[in-house]
């Protein structure tokens, strides 16, 4: 850290970790957690968690706004209004770098609309040893012209998809739109810097894992969702996905995950923790909940699980899909025995498998972990 008259200097290079790989979050039947409300932040992994206090009044939809304590929240609404007015710095209400760097992560959880910001640096200004202040000087990649200009690109699109989503839809049914819309509908380009922001999702049609974190984020508060993006790892590499509000309960979606194949995968719309934990984990700054719900879990919601060897309920399941329209569908297996059975059978077989003169087409689809197959009826 260089010192220049006093004031110490350092670059936050706060960029969300990539991985391989959003359509922009995401959660109880059993003993679920419900979406938080004011002053009520849900314990992680059992541990109970002191109560925060918050304030949500400024940002009642934003998830990290509000899990995150007072403090925190004053140096959000600074940095915020700093950005969004395009600033070229402030002197912030705290002189804690961490405090700083915690609540600029949970202002880019929150707005993956914000294209035009990536890190800051930090400049401490210190008398006799001690800090007396802390400026945040946001690092600018857009002009306000442009910002102004692509802005508005974005929210006519934005709209425009919005208004495809069926009137009176629910939550979940909100959810599970925008996750088919934008696993069908953009090109994937595995990991990149430049495919993560919203300009190359909405303008270009590409996108990466934190491309569709932040595209399902903007797309979810526009439908009126509680969402935000959640940053680790997933099978060891870099990710990012959604936390969601449906419904009251809190969920997890992964729409990286969702496009990785041939056909959409519904294995991660309103993941639990248990599902989620066998692959992903977190690395955020903020109280994420405890997400036990089911009743909007895409298969406890859709009716598609298969309990044991039974060629009745699998082809109840079929019939189901046919009627509601659903050309592709995923299917949950109660154990890997009846997994395996259905793949040997249905996959894997032979001969091609129909139902009702429809061929079972399943490519690279299927989950052997949470034991799960991805068909489509064609």
């Amino acid at each position: 850290m260089a010192v220049f008259n006093r004031c110490r200097c350092s670059m936050k290079k706060n960029k969300f970790l990539l991985c391989s790989l959003m359509g922009a979050m995401i959660l109880a039947s059993m003993t679920g957690c419900s979406i938080t409300k004011k002053n009520q932040i849900e314990p992680v992994d059992g541990v109970p968690t002191a109560v925060a206090v918050v304030d949500n009044s400024r940002f009642p939809n934003k998830f990290a706004y509000n899990a995150i304590d007072f403090q925190h929240q004053k140096v959000y609404d600074e940095i915020y209004d700093c950005v969004t007015n395009h600033e070229k710095s402030i002197i912030t209400s705290t002189n804690d770098s961490k405090i700083l760097s915690e609540a600029f992560n949970a202002m880019i959880a929150d707005n993956g609309a914000m294209f035009w910001v990536k890190n800051y640096e930090s400049i401490e200004k210190v008398d006799m040893n001690k800090i007396t202040s802390l400026e945040f000087k946001p690092v600018y990649t857009k002009t306000e012209d442009e910002i102004e200009n692509y802005s508005k690109q974005m929210e006519e699109k934005r709209d425009e998809i919005i208004s495809l989503i069926p009137d009176n839809a629910d939550d979940y049914e909100k959810v599970k739109f925008l996750y088919t819309y934008l696993a069908e509908n953009l090109s994937f380009i595995g990991c990149s810097d430049d495919g993560a922001d919203l300009l190359s999702v909405f303008l270009n049609g590409q996108i990466d894992a934190k491309g569709y974190a932040n595209a399902m984020q903007y797309l979810l508060e526009g439908a009126g969702v509680q969402s935000g993006v959640v940053t680790g790892t997933a099978n060891g590499t870099n990710h990012a996905w959604n936390v969601v509000g449906m419904d009251g309960y809190y969920y997890y979606v992964d729409v990286a995950w969702a496009a990785r194949g041939d056909m959409v995968n519904y294995t991660y719309l309103g993941m639990t923790d248990n599902d989620t934990k066998l692959t992903h984990q977190t690395k955020v700054d903020f109280v994420l909940p405890n997400c036990l719900a089911t009743e909007d879990n895409y298969f406890e919601r859709e009716h598609r699980i298969v309990t044991n060897k039974n060629n009745d309920i699998v082809e109840d399941i079929f019939q189901s899909a046919i009627d509601s329209g659903d050309e592709i569908m995923s299917i949950k297996f109660f154990d890997e025995d009846t997994y395996d059975w259905f793949v040997e059978n249905y996959v894997d077989s032979d001969e091609k498998e129909t139902y009702n003169g429809k061929e079972i087409i399943s490519t690279n689809t299927t989950d052997s972990l949470l034991n799960t197959v991805t068909i489509k009826l064609e």
